[in-house]
């Protein structure tokens, strides 16, 4: 759940919290649900950008979507990428053909894991959950 301040201003006592709309029939109270309903369409059409775009929605990414806050977010695909372009300039200087190769070969199975497991099509560095699992749990007496 996120908050957002849609800068509008409404009596309390016209107010219906349960519907998220003024009551009345008066030019104010029409314009300030005319104005709400665009902003709700708005939002809507965020969260299907964001969706169609990233494979998955947070209330934060539709808030700061609709505030024109962006923010440039490292993805793990992105990165991914980044880290075959380079490894491939190094082909036949510090690495081999076949480790070049192990890595697009990889690269496949994480795009393909990422859209069996999760339906997605890249995830955000951030959103990504790191486990810490201690050495030992490997190691048998």
């Amino acid at each position: 759940m996120e908050q957002l301040n849609s800068k509008l201003v409404v009596n309390p006592k016209i107010w219906d919290a349960k519907v998220g709309r003024a009551i009345g029939r008066s030019a104010k109270v029409l314009e300030l649900n005319s104005r709400l309903n665009d902003i709700q369409v708005i939002l809507k059409e965020h969260y299907y950008d964001i969706q169609r775009r990233h494979g998955y929605v947070t209330a934060e990414m539709v808030r700061n979507a609709y505030m024109g806050i962006t923010q440039r977010e490292e993805s793990l695909l992105k990165v991914y990428e980044q880290h075959l372009e380079d490894t491939k300039k190094l082909v036949g200087l510090s690495k081999a053909d076949p480790t070049y190769r192990k890595y697009e070969r990889m690269y496949r199975r994480v795009v393909e894991f990422m859209k069996k497991k999760y339906n997605i099509t890249d995830i955000p560095l951030r959103e990504i959950k790191y486990y810490y699992c201690p050495l030992n749990f490997f190691l048998s007496d």
